[in-house]
């Protein structure tokens, strides 16, 4: 029951939202290699506002689609997230990414 809110450009999934990316002039490119299923870019900021951050690209090796990502964050953890099955003629509800506030307990001031 808890969020922590960081504003977009803070992190590094920017790049997965951007509308086009200059690995080498944004990112610093950490690792990359592939095989028959994916080409994997391992890429880390220049300049990390909270902390080093890294994000793994995984790329479907024939089709040139995002299939996975993992982010690590400043502590060192990983989220991963796959994408599979994708349909992309259906439209999502832009209300599935709206974060309702009022649902979390703030903390009082002082």
């Amino acid at each position: 029951a808890t969020q922590d809110v960081y504003p977009l450009s803070q992190t590094p999934l920017r790049y997965l939202l951007s509308d086009r990316i200059d690995l080498l002039k944004d990112t610093n490119v950490i690792a990359v290699s592939a095989d028959d299923m994916y080409i994997s870019i391992t890429i880390e900021e220049k300049q990390a506002l909270i902390g080093t951050s890294r994000l793994l690209l995984m790329i479907g090796a024939k089709d040139g689609q995002l299939k996975q990502w993992t982010v690590t964050d400043p502590q060192g953890y990983d989220t991963t997230v796959a994408v599979y099955n994708l349909d992309a003629t259906k439209k999502l509800d832009p209300g599935m990414f709206k974060i309702d506030f009022t649902t979390y307990p703030s903390t009082p001031p002082g």
